[in-house]
């Protein structure tokens, strides 16, 4: 795994350094120390997964040759950063070997005044540096090998599809479908390194979230004023329904009373009537006793 996110931090953090040599693949200091190779084998350990980077691979005008040839490499015509250079005619016919970065060359034992000297086995080599591809110093063309798994080579992983959690934010918070604007504003955000929850935070504090809870809350104080209006309404009716019931069964009470008030008025005449009558007929039945008596 990458110790460094790409080869220019890598590089920063090492100039004016001798890479140790590996003998028996452990990365312990021999006689290869701060040699050209000693870098790149660093570099191949610690950047990228290319199998067993301190084995020998040959003087550095061989090196990237057998990478190509183990299938971890590949010649490019034009470099880019994470790619080793080889300049084979370079380096007293050992050739030479950097690693590409932004516009510049991470290096070791260049022999030029400026850098770094140390004396490794009899020998004065020279610390790491960043160089220029181009510089005049340079012998022959130099050569460009694409590293396959340099970390910035490898294939990228697939986006994740953020576009359903951000849909489902804008219903939730805005009570609607994402617009176009919207969807592909927050996918450029997330792109960045937003999280879900910073979308979700910027809807909610959004002004359309705000007129959305005021139009919410006026509708509902509007729904609770017609709903008191026609509770009001139904009591007023209920009310007014009472009302006419008590004043009907009162009315009904008192036709009621007044029927059987006028019957019995009614009985009482038919009893008088009957009485009279009878009186009556006494009265006669006296009167012809007596004319019948004085006869």
């Amino acid at each position: 795994m990458a110790i460094d996110i790409n080869v220019d931090q890598y590089a920063l953090k090492r100039l004016n350094m001798f890479f140790p040599a590996d003998t028996d693949n452990t990365g312990r200091d021999g006689n290869l120390t701060g040699q050209c190779v000693s870098l790149v084998k660093w570099f191949l350990a610690e950047m990228t997964s290319v199998p067993n980077p301190f084995i020998a691979r040959g003087h550095a005008k061989d090196f990237g040759d057998q990478l190509v040839r183990e299938g971890h490499a590949y010649v490019v015509s034009s470099p880019k950063r994470g790619d080793i250079v080889v300049w084979k005619q370079d380096g007293g016919g050992y050739g030479h070997i950097g690693v590409v970065t932004s516009g510049d060359v991470f290096e070791e034992n260049v022999h030029i005044p400026g850098p770094v000297t140390r004396v490794v086995d009899g020998d004065v080599v020279y610390a790491s540096r960043l160089g220029k591809i181009n510089e005049s110093f340079r012998r022959g063309a130099p050569t460009f090998y694409r590293v396959r798994t340099y970390l910035e080579n490898l294939p990228k992983p697939a986006a994740p599809n953020n576009a359903p959690a951000i849909q489902q934010a804008y219903r939730e918070i805005l009570e609607r479908e994402a617009d176009a604007g919207g969807l592909n504003h927050y996918l450029s955000q997330m792109s960045k390194g937003w999280s879900i929850e910073q979308v979700r935070q910027d809807l909610m504090e959004s002004a359309e979230r705000r007129t959305l809870l005021a139009n919410k809350t006026r509708a509902e104080a509007e729904r609770k004023a017609r709903e008191e209006t026609a509770r009001k309404a139904a009591e007023e009716k209920a009310r007014q329904e009472e009302q006419a019931r008590k004043e009907a069964e009162e009315k009904a009470l008192r036709e009621a009373e007044e029927k059987k008030k006028q019957e019995q008025d009614s009985s009482v005449d038919t009893r008088l009537s009957k009485i009279e009558e009878m009186l009556r007929f006494i009265v006669d039945f006296i009167t012809s006793v007596f004319k019948f008596n004085k006869k």
